[in-house]
């Protein structure tokens, strides 16, 4: 008999999703799952996702949005119910800081939106040139084009430029210290300026940042040490199984645990 496949709990809300959901509780009030704002609202934070979704036909569905409008209802002195209690510490932090500031919530929800357009555009944009075979060119034009693939591959160049000043300009499994060589890789993936955080980050090598985003290298956040899948075994790479991470001085440079332990689960890494 066939053991039960243990369901996956959808992530935790982050910052950026309670803020637009708090935008549309202070607007609009309590809605249930069958209002075309709450619709709507689901369908932007799933392209919005910021960290990984478990499973797409839940993740941020109505019925979830619906219920984080009633933990935020639970929070507000001037609804006369009880709302939904079972919010958790971040909602309260984002409730605390924007009830009331109405001009700051509605400047910092226009910003998360035109992000989602940007980064819903520049995917467009990477799926049609997928398919684009280029023309010859002269050598200058296709340098160029090689310049920018590099500068886009590197990360977003104040990212990049953040890791480089916190990790000294040595990368947090190898310890190379060529900064051509090294890139700033996200630990969730991108989406957004708001993505590019230090604590979202780690400065890799450009090999690493590959094998690190196709999940065949991971961190383990007990002892923070790299784990390498199988696959990797008998290759140059095998030798990084247990290497500790190099991480920042400061603190609050140094990424998140609850990031690197999300990437490990979800990893090839046995």
């Amino acid at each position: 008999m066939k053991e039960k496949q243990k369901k996956k709990r959808n992530p935790p809300w982050s910052r950026e999703e309670l803020i637009l959901a708090l935008e549309l509780y202070l607007r609009a009030g309590l809605l249930d799952d069958h209002s075309p704002e709450v619709q709507q609202l689901s369908e932007a934070l799933k392209d919005l996702a910021f960290v990984q979704k478990e499973d797409p036909k839940v993740f941020r569905n109505p019925n979830g949005v619906a219920m984080k409008l009633a933990n935020f209802a639970a929070l507000d002195p001037n609804y006369k119910g009880k709302g939904l209690t079972a919010g958790g510490r971040l909602d309260k932090e984002i409730f605390e800081e924007f009830f009331g500031q109405q001009l700051a919530l509605a400047t910092e929800t226009r910003l998360l939106r035109a992000q989602w357009q940007e980064m819903k555009e520049g995917d467009a944009v990477a799926e049609r040139e997928e398919y684009y075979e280029p023309a010859i060119e002269d050598q200058s034009d296709q340098r160029e084009k090689v310049n920018r693939a590099i500068v886009l591959r590197r990360g977003q160049p104040s990212f990049r430029k953040l890791l480089l000043s916190a990790y000294d300009g040595k990368g947090a499994i190898t310890g190379c210290n060529a900064p051509d060589a090294l890139e700033g890789a996200h630990i969730l993936g991108y989406r957004g300026n708001f993505s590019n955080k230090d604590n979202n980050g780690l400065l890799l090598r450009a090999d690493i940042h590959t094998l690190f985003d196709l999940q065949l290298l991971a961190v383990e956040t007990n002892d923070m040490t790299c784990v390498v899948d199988e696959r990797l075994m008998g290759t140059e790479y095998e030798e990084l199984t247990g290497k500790e991470l190099i991480v920042p001085e400061e603190k609050e440079c140094r990424p998140g645990r609850s990031h690197l332990n999300f990437h490990r689960v979800n990893s090839a890494c046995g």
